[in-house]
Parts: structure tokens; C-alpha cells; sequence
């Protein structure tokens, strides 16, 4: 694994200028050919989790080590295409790695979201139950209200039979 990027190290030192060709015409990056390797670096590194990517450039690492066989940087092709291949499957590696991760944080996303809306749903039950109370209790006030008024009543009404009773007696006797 660290051989495959020792490999692409060695690789972009060795070729700076391939590798700049390579990623401005490929569209991967946009730099001048005296660039400075750290630039580079950071232009592979940004795409390197680019399957396609990775691809072309094994396509370039692997004719020029042909190329330049054994003097190229220690390896005939058979360890360059192994190099290629370990390039590759570092990159799946960290492809698959970028995915789990995405998957884990779209995962938490949804859980959060699921939790938020739950929460509204609370609030909004709690909410049409405090208005339900309300009402509620609005109607059990008026009730009561009603149920005084008409006690008083029927108490004024016994009052003024009471009265109407007295007065008529009194009329009554007074007339005898």
C-alpha cells in the first residue's frame, strides 16, 4: 500500500511536467509547468478519490515506466502494473471509506431530521391539547355560570312565590 504511493511520489517528482500536462488537459487542474510540487500534489490529491482519475493516471505512469524500464525509477513493467494496481486499489479503498462516510453522515442527517420532525409533531400535539383544554375549560366556566345563574334564579323565583304567598295572605286576611 505505502509502496503504491511511494511509486506516485517518486513518480511526480520524476515527471512533474507530464503530470501538470496531464491534469490541465484532462481538466483536473489549471496549472502553469513550473508550479511547485506541492501544488501538484494537492491537484492529485484532490481527485484522487476519482476512480476515472486514477485510471488516466496509471495509464500515464504505466507507458512511460515501460519506456523507461528498468533506469526509471527501479521496477520493470510487471512491478510498475502491480504499483498501478496498488495505486488503484488504495484509491477504491478510499473511495469505498468517502462512501461509508457519506452514507454514515446522510444517516445521522436523517436521524436528526427524524428527530426534529417528531419534535414538531410533540409541539403540535402538545399545542392542540392545551387548546383543547382550554376549550374545555372555557365550557366547564360557562357551565358553572349558567349552573349559578340558574340557581340563583330558581332562589329569586322561591323569593317572589314566597313574597307573592305573604302578599296574597296578607290581602286575604286584611279583606276579611
Amino acid at each position: 500500500m505505502d509502496s503504491a504511493v511511494k511509486i506516485l511520489a517518486d513518480f511526480i517528482v520524476e515527471e512533474k511536467t507530464a503530470v501538470i500536462i496531464f491534469l490541465n488537459e484532462e481538466g483536473y487542474a489549471d496549472l502553469p509547468l513550473n508550479a511547485y510540487f506541492i501544488e501538484v500534489n494537492e491537484a492529485v490529491s484532490k481527485h484522487i478519490l476519482d476512480e476515472k482519475f486514477v485510471k488516466k493516471l496509471g495509464n500515464l505512469i504505466f507507458p512511460y515506466k515501460n519506456e523507461a524500464g528498468e533506469g526509471g525509477g527501479g521496477g520493470g513493467s510487471a512491478s510498475w502494473v502491480q504499483a498501478v494496481l496498488q495505486v488503484l486499489e488504495i484509491s477504491a479503498g478510499l473511495i469505498a471509506t468517502k462512501e461509508q462516510e457519506e452514507t454514515k453522515r446522510l444517516t445521522a442527517y436523517a436521524l436528526n431530521d427524524l428527530e426534529e420532525r417528531k419534535l414538531r409533531d410533540q409541539t403540535e400535539l402538545a399545542k392542540i391539547k392545551a387548546q383543547e383544554d382550554f376549550a374545555f375549560d372555557l365550557v366547564k366556566a360557562q357551565r358553572d355560570t349558567a349552573q349559578d345563574n340558574t340557581s340563583q334564579n330558581i332562589i329569586l323565583l322561591l323569593g317572589v312565590v314566597g313574597f307573592l304567598v305573604i302578599a296574597f295572605y296578607a290581602v286575604k286576611r286584611n279583606n276579611k
